[in-house]
């Protein structure tokens, strides 16, 4: 949660990899609740990429009842389209993008408990000391609602700094 800190594995994870794709149609879903809302190690996304570069997710659905559906951190080239996604609890975010680079998130619907997209950089002195701001992002052509928070949030973990962000013909809303 904004510490670059290990937690429980996600579903779907990688560290370190190049050319990854995820294409649909199909649905994920996530663990039970009482798996999703562990804190002690950081519970589960769904989908998580580390230190990543060429992420390619296309045409599938996820749901998943609290936490992040998808966390790309430290990510270069980052493609999501065509997603459907679900959160049905509170604290249940759709895509966190966190320190990553040269992002294009298109033609998404996504309705959560928490905030649809976020864009973050880390929390505190390491995450300024690491210096990886969330940049080059392109939001666009995405249906983005929140049931409690933010359809588009920034933040709140940016100490790494957030730059060159785009945002084109969204319906952002609450519910």
């Amino acid at each position: 949660e904004g510490e670059f800190t290990q937690g429980h594995r996600a579903l779907i994870s990688a560290e370190k990899a190049d050319h990854i794709t995820i294409v649909g149609p199909g649905s994920i879903f996530g663990p039970p609740l009482s798996v999703s809302r562990l804190r002690n190690p950081r519970g589960p996304a769904l989908i998580e990429f580390a230190e990543c570069t060429n992420v390619v997710l296309d045409g599938f659905s996820t749901q998943y009842q609290q936490l992040w559906s998808i966390h790309p951190v430290l990510c270069q080239n980052l493609t999501a389209r065509n997603l459907t996604i679900r959160s049905i609890n509170f604290n249940g975010d759709g895509i966190d993008v966190d320190s990553c680079q040269d992002v294009l998130i298109e033609h998404c619907n996504i309705d959560t408990g928490d905030d649809a997209i976020s864009l973050k950089s880390g929390r505190g002195m390491e995450a300024v000391r690491l210096a990886r701001p969330t940049q080059n992002v392109v939001i666009r052509d995405c249906a983005l609602v929140s049931s409690i928070f933010a359809g588009l949030g920034v933040g709140s973990e940016m100490s790494g700094g957030i730059r060159n962000v785009r945002i084109e013909h969204c319906l952002i809303a609450g519910r």
